[in-house]
């Protein structure tokens, strides 16, 4: 389809956005014929919502904050640079189930187009593996993405409360079946406002009452009752209207930790049950995260998850193929979407074409960098390029920020300024990537609007 089609199909904001960002439209990507492996396995795909990397003992984080995580990672490949596409929930999960970039897919691209949906041409990763054989289904506490779109090819696709998640999703696993699995499992936790239950209050439990965090704009939007109830608002503390004491700070962090390590039981209790019934042999785990979160390490991302920063996006990411002999840990950047070609190839499904994801290496490929590509509405709109080098963050109402990770994995010191060789070599390595990762498709409509209320109340679109 040509530019000028596909602007008439999205409006002038849709066909300006694409424009600018290089890219062309293709039609539907076109799915081969579809064979199932004779010995295809049982897919658990296991979401934790809003999980860093770094606050997991998996990474070397000081508190045992996954145990179950790491009693599995002894028998699995951990990936150490796992990049999420996007800093919140609805289009990190749509790379997942497109296997494209944002940029491609469209969902959450634009904030004057409000695309929250995936795109029709887009085949997924529920409809492939369907299509295949498989008995599918997705059972997520995170009803954010609840959209047609993301229903599609899914046997059952349920959005649950935390008390029945474990249970529906270990009572699919365990009916008896002719077919292989894949089953979705999308934890909330740890989430905001993070309130850990009684269990998992052990680095929670010296504070008097919980600090809660509300991602839902400011405090002067809400009754007055909510503000005497001592909930802060991401808004006011990230444009500085409220500043949090050292123990406020502390007290996040301790209760953050709480649900973390509580939903890491929750994965344990998942997976004993995969080994009483002795599936272990023929099931692939895969353990995710859609974003991480900001604890202050960034004036412009003091808390939730708006920025593309690192602490954002570097999630927890293993993988524990059928059997658990292949295990190792991979230095070398790769995609949280790149699951999407990884489970298919382990299901022995053919790819479809104008993938952006590629199969996960089991081994490390340091020498073969992997440039990533990640946008999203929030802040006005942003993008970000990252290799495993260079990362540069583009945005359309401020400077453009870019870091050398090489010296400064902590995304201190932007270079934008100082260094022009470096930013124009970070944009040529942009473009490059965007031209190699190929057309865009024909987004899905705009969101309705009983949907986007919905979604403004929380603080995800403004």
């Amino acid at each position: 389809m040509a530019l000028q089609q596909l602007a008439r199909t999205l409006g002038r904001a849709g066909a300006v956005v694409l424009a600018a960002a290089g890219f062309v439209v293709a039609a539907r990507v076109t799915l081969p014929a579809l064979e199932p492996a004779p010995t295809a396995p049982d897919i658990v795909l296991a979401v934790w919502d809003t999980a860093r990397a770094d606050h997991s003992s998996v990474y070397g984080y000081p508190r045992e904050t996954t145990p179950n995580l790491a009693r599995l990672a002894a028998q699995a490949v951990v990936y150490e640079q796992a990049i999420a596409p996007a800093p919140w929930t609805v289009p990190s999960m749509a790379s997942l189930f497109t296997g494209l970039f944002v940029q491609r897919h469209g969902v959450s691209l634009d904030p004057e187009v409000p695309v929250l949906d995936l795109p029709p041409a887009a085949t997924t990763l529920a409809e492939a593996l369907a299509r295949a054989g498989y008995e599918t289904a997705a059972f997520t506490e995170q009803g954010i993405y609840d959209a047609p779109g993301f229903r599609r090819g899914f046997d059952r696709f349920e959005v649950v409360g935390r008390e029945q998640l474990l249970e529906r999703a270990d009572g699919f696993l365990s009916r008896a079946r002719t077919r292989p699995a894949l089953v979705l499992v999308h934890w909330l936790d740890p989430h905001a406002p993070y309130r850990p239950v009684a269990a998992h209050r052990a680095w929670s439990a010296r504070w008097a009452r919980p600090v809660n965090l509300s991602g839902a704009g400011r405090s002067e939007d809400f009754a007055p009752a909510q503000q005497a109830a001592g909930w802060l608002f991401k808004d006011d503390v990230n444009e500085g209207r409220v500043s949090l004491t050292v123990a406020q700070w502390s007290q996040l962090v301790d209760q953050y930790d709480g649900e973390l390590r509580q939903t890491d039981a929750a994965l344990g209790r998942l997976w004993d049950g995969v080994l009483a019934r002795g599936q272990q042999r023929r099931t692939l785990l895969a353990v995710v995260a859609d974003h991480g979160e900001g604890f202050g390490e960034h004036a412009a991302q003091r808390v939730w998850h708006d920025h593309p920063y690192d602490t954002i996006l570097r999630v927890p990411l293993v993988v524990r193929w059928p059997g658990g002999s292949v295990t190792g840990r991979v230095r070398s950047q790769v995609g949280t979407l790149d699951l999407f070609a990884t489970l298919l190839e382990a299901a022995g499904v053919a790819l479809p074409g104008g993938l952006d994801a590629r199969p996960l290496p089991r081994r490390d490929e340091s020498a073969r960098p992997r440039p990533l590509l990640g946008a999203s509405h929030y802040v006005g709109g942003v993008t970000w390029y990252r290799d495993a080098e260079l990362k540069l963050i583009e945005y359309r109402r401020a400077a453009p920020l870019l870091f050398d990770l090489r010296v400064d994995p902590g995304e201190r010191r932007d270079l934008a300024a100082s260094r022009p060789d470096l930013l124009a070599d970070a944009r040529a390595r942009r473009d490059a990537a965007q031209a190699q990762a190929g057309a865009a498709l024909p987004f899905a409509a705009k969101a309705e609007a009983d949907r986007l209320e919905r979604l403004r109340a929380l603080g995800y679109v403004r």
